[in-house]
Formats: structure tokens, C-alpha cells, sequence
């Protein structure tokens, strides 16, 4: 049940993303600069997907999930700050 969800998940996330994108270029919001970094991204999501099986399986995976919770967190408190404080 698990991969399945996950890769349901993955699916869902590229679709709207795609979605979200286009969005962006008909509301004006896209300049030149903007598919560099999504293709950008893209790279760095595969070379990620690419190495998520080899070294997973050496990773404690408690540790892995503080450490994934951790940077959610900071990331979410910075972006509350910076917009509202």
C-alpha cells in the first residue's frame, strides 16, 4: 500500500505542478529565467529519486524523519517570518 500512495502522491504533485506552471505563464508571471530553473529542479528531483535507493538503505530511518520534520519546520517559520514579521 505504501509505494502506491507514494507514487500517487509523486503523480498528483508533478500534475499540479505542471498545472501551476502554466498558470503562471498565461497570468504574465513567467520570464526567461523560469524554465532554467525548473529544468533545474527537475534535474535535481531525479538525481534525488536516483539516489534515494542506494543510500536509503543506510539512513536510520527515526533519524531521517526528525531530520526531514526539522527542516519543514524551519522552512515554514521562515517564510511565516519574512512575510509577516
Amino acid at each position: 500500500m505504501g509505494p502506491r500512495l507514494r507514487s500517487a502522491v509523486g503523480a498528483s504533485f508533478l500534475v499540479r505542478s505542471v498545472m501551476s506552471f502554466a498558470a503562471a505563464a498565461l497570468a504574465g508571471s513567467v520570464d526567461l529565467h523560469s524554465p532554467r530553473y525548473a529544468l533545474f529542479l527537475a534535474l535535481a528531483a531525479a538525481l534525488g529519486f536516483l539516489l534515494a535507493r542506494p543510500f536509503g538503505k543506510h539512513l536510520d530511518v527515526r533519524r531521517t524523519r526528525i531530520t526531514a520534520m526539522g527542516l519543514a519546520l524551519t522552512g515554514a517559520a521562515t517564510l511565516l517570518v519574512r512575510q509577516f514579521g
